[in-house]
C-alpha cells in the first residue's frame, strides 16, 4: 500500500492550518498539527536553530507513526523554515513526503522566523499556492492536491458502471458508482469525466439485467466525489 507524507510549509500565518484541515476532510488523512505537538509533546524544545531542526525530525517521525495500518496519508501543517529543517523532515520521514508552499505572505506574525525563513527550493515543491485564498480558494487547492494524491495511490484503470440511484429519496438524489470487476459500489453525490467516453452498458444484477452508462479509467474520490481520469 502506498503512504504518502503532505508536508504543509510556510510563514506563520499563510493558510498552513486551514488548508490542511480542509485536506484531511477531504482525503480522510491523518492529521498531525506543529502547535498542538509543540505545546503537548515537544514540550522541551525552543526556538534555537537546533531545536528547530530536532522538531522537524520528530515532526516527520509522528506523521511515519501515523501512516501505521490502513492509513495511507499524513497531513502536516509546519512551518519548516530552513533548508536544514527541510533536510531533517525528508529524512526522518519513512514515507514519500509530499511538499505544498504556501507562498502566500511575505511575511509572519513572528519576526524571529521572519528573520531565518528560507524559501523552499522550487524543485522540491509539488504544489504551491501564491495568492492567499479565499474560503473558495482554500477548498479548490485542498482539492486539486486530493486529486494529485489520489491518482498516485491508484493508478489501474478499470471499468466503472454509473446508474442514477434508484431507491434514494427525493432529498437524497445520488449516483450509484460500480466498480465492474469486484461489484463493489459506492454513493456518489456527483461525478466528472476527464477526457474519457461514457458508453451504453448493461449488467446483470440479482438475475435482473441493468443498464447502465460505463466508463473506463481511474476513480478518484474526494469527499462524496468521484473523478474519473
Amino acid at each position: 500500500m502506498k503512504k504518502t507524507i503532505v508536508l504543509v510549509q510556510g510563514l506563520p500565518g499563510s493558510g498552513k492550518t486551514t488548508l490542511a484541515d480542509i485536506l484531511a476532510h477531504k482525503t480522510g488523512g491523518a492529521r498531525v498539527n506543529a502547535d498542538y505537538v509543540r505545546n503537548n509533546i515537544n514540550t522541551n524544545l525552543g526556538f534555537t536553530a537546533e531545536d528547530r531542526i530536532e522538531q522537524a525530525r520528530r515532526m516527520a517521525k509522528i506523521a511515519s507513526v501515523a501512516l501505521t495500518g490502513h492509513n495511507e496519508i499524513a497531513i502536516v501543517d509546519f512551518v519548516c523554515p530552513t533548508p536544514e529543517t527541510r533536510k531533517a523532515f525528508k529524512q526522518a520521514a519513512e514515507h514519500r513526503v509530499y511538499n505544498v508552499w504556501m507562498d502566500t505572505i511575505q511575511a509572519g506574525r513572528f519576526e524571529d522566523t521572519n528573520k531565518i525563513y528560507v524559501g523552499p527550493d522550487l524543485n522540491t515543491v509539488d504544489y504551491t499556492a501564491h495568492l492567499y485564498l479565499s474560503e473558495e480558494g482554500f477548498n479548490k487547492v485542498a482539492e486539486e492536491i486530493a486529486l494529485q494524491l489520489a491518482v498516485m495511490h491508484n493508478r489501474k484503470a478499470r471499468r466503472y458502471y454509473i446508474r442514477y440511484n434508484t431507491h434514494a429519496s427525493d432529498s437524497d438524489l445520488r449516483w450509484r458508482v460500480i466498480d465492474a470487476e469486484t461489484n463493489e459500489e459506492r454513493l456518489a453525490d456527483s461525478f466528472r469525466i476527464d477526457d474519457l467516453t461514457l458508453f451504453p452498458c448493461s449488467s446483470i444484477e440479482h438475475s435482473v439485467t441493468k443498464w447502465n452508462v460505463a466508463v473506463d479509467g481511474v476513480a478518484v474520490w474526494v469527499g462524496d466525489s468521484v473523478f474519473f481520469k
